[in-house]
């Protein structure tokens, strides 16, 4: 418990936990029928632009997050040294 709460802890997991908050609220806008008044494009128009997959997404996030995951505990590891 102590890491997590922990300045090098927060570093690493507020920034993902951000994003996955950010994207979950506006996938869940992007799918109420209370906001397509709203919409600049109707959703089919958007569909048929989309060429990647949400699959394909979620695992490009992820490859990038392990990234970053790696880079602060890099950037960690040289500031206590």
């Amino acid at each position: 418990m102590e890491l997590l709460l922990s300045d090098e802890g927060l570093a690493v997991l507020v920034p993902i936990v951000v994003y996955w908050a950010y994207c979950g609220l506006h996938a869940t806008l992007g799918q109420s029928m209370f906001m397509d008044r709203y919409r600049l494009h109707p959703s089919t128009h958007e569909d048929s632009k989309n060429h990647v997959s949400k699959r394909q997404v979620i695992s490009n996030v992820l490859k990038q997050q392990l990234v970053q995951v790696a880079m602060v505990a890099m950037v960690m590891m040289f500031k206590h040294a």
